[in-house]
């Protein structure tokens, strides 16, 4: 059926979207830069830290860019909202 995703949550999942389809999900990729409240991927629970390679979604939720490319490689909404994420078919 699937695989479960390398972390501290377990998820089935199966092989459905391509590199290619995941790059083009991420909206916008940087680096984290510290806000006066801390705040956290929820894919990993871990929290940014100032120099983190982080990637947002077109719903503008933010998570470390790893977390996020392994996340879109599976679903293709987001993990906090659930919208739709936007991939090239």
């Amino acid at each position: 059926m699937g695989r479960q995703l390398e972390s501290s949550f377990s998820v089935d999942v199966s092989d459905d979207f391509s590199d290619s389809d995941v790059n083009e999900a991420i909206l916008q990729q940087s680096k984290y830069i510290a806000q006066v409240e801390a705040e956290a991927c929820v894919i990993c629970c871990q929290d940014f830290v100032e120099g983190d390679d982080i990637s947002i979604l077109n719903c503008k939720h933010p998570f470390h860019h790893d977390c996020a490319r392994k996340w879109l490689k599976h679903q293709s909404i987001c993990p906090v909202c659930r919208a739709d994420v936007q991939m090239k078919n």
